[in-house]
C-alpha cells in the first residue's frame, strides 16, 4: 500500500506487464522472445485493501516484431 493506504501503482503496473507478457509469449511460441517495452498505465479510482480486482489482457496488434496489448483491470462493482 501507498502512505494514504490506496493499493500501490507499482502493483498494477507489474500485474498489467505480467499479463501482457505472458499472452504475448503464447501467441508468439518458440519464433523468439518476448521483453515488454513500454506500460501506460492510466488510474480512473483507487483501489483500498479488501477490493477484489480482475485484470483481463487483449492484442490490440500481433506485428512481426511488435506487439500491443491493453490491459483492463476492474473491481467487483465494475
Amino acid at each position: 500500500l501507498q502512505p494514504a493506504g490506496l493499493l500501490h501503482g507499482g502493483v498494477h503496473c507489474a500485474v498489467v506487464e505480467t499479463l501482457a507478457s505472458v499472452g504475448a509469449s503464447l501467441w508468439l511460441g518458440d519464433r523468439g522472445q518476448v521483453v515488454g517495452v513500454v506500460n501506460s498505465t492510466d488510474f480512473f479510482r483507487a483501489s483500498r485493501p479488501g477490493d477484489r480486482l480482475t485484470s483481463t489482457a487483449a492484442p490490440i496488434h500481433q506485428g512481426r516484431s511488435q506487439q500491443v496489448w491493453r490491459v483492463e483491470t476492474l473491481n467487483e462493482e465494475r
